[in-house]
């Protein structure tokens, strides 16, 4: 039993040992797996990262994405790593048009806005000076009535001291005739 036990405990210490090593291989082995799991997730994940990012920045991940080799870096997960690139850049293409579309119709409703304004601004000035033409036709208007009503009444005036005159000669010829 003595010399057993000493036995015992190396077979038990082996055992130990191996059964460590079994467990730190499984760990790595875990890790790398976790590892390209996590290779892939970022790789789906770049189009919700660039979502309301600027056409230069979908533009410079499309770039990054097409360049980034993944043939032996996956080792047994390559295929799904690269359905996961492919679609991605799919994606990021599909959203680097979209925000090229968005972008081309924001500047025409913009060249629209401001060709309207410009026209809208081409109206008004057309209206003061249609305004400004009519107050100086309507000046001119009542300045010429002025003019005529006051020739009027100077002629009034004339023939009324023209009768006046007339009058008075009558007058004073029948006091002269009366005499």
């Amino acid at each position: 039993l003595e010399l057993e036990e000493p036995i015992d405990q190396q077979i038990k210490a082996e055992e130990s040992r191996k059964e460590a090593e079994r467990a730190a291989k499984a760990e790595a082995e875990r890790m790398r797996v976790a590892r390209h799991h996590a290779t892939i997730q970022y790789l789906r994940g770049i189009p919700a990262d660039v979502a309301s990012a600027s056409i230069e920045k979908i533009a410079s991940e499309i770039s990054q994405l097409e360049a980034l080799d993944i043939t032996d870096s996956l080792e047994e997960f390559q295929p799904q790593g690269q359905q996961a690139k492919e679609e991605s850049l799919a994606k990021l293409i599909e959203m680097h048009d979209a925000a090229l579309a968005h972008e081309a119709e924001q500047s025409r409703i913009k060249a629209e806005q401001e060709a309207e304004a410009a026209r809208i601004a081409a109206e008004r000035a057309e209206l003061a000076r249609l305004r400004a033409e009519q107050e100086a036709r309507d000046r001119e208007a009542a300045a010429a009535l002025e003019v005529e009503r006051a020739k009027q009444e100077a002629e009034l005036k004339a023939q009324r001291e023209a009768a006046a005159k007339e009058a008075k000669r009558i007058a004073d010829e029948r006091e002269a005739a009366e005499r």
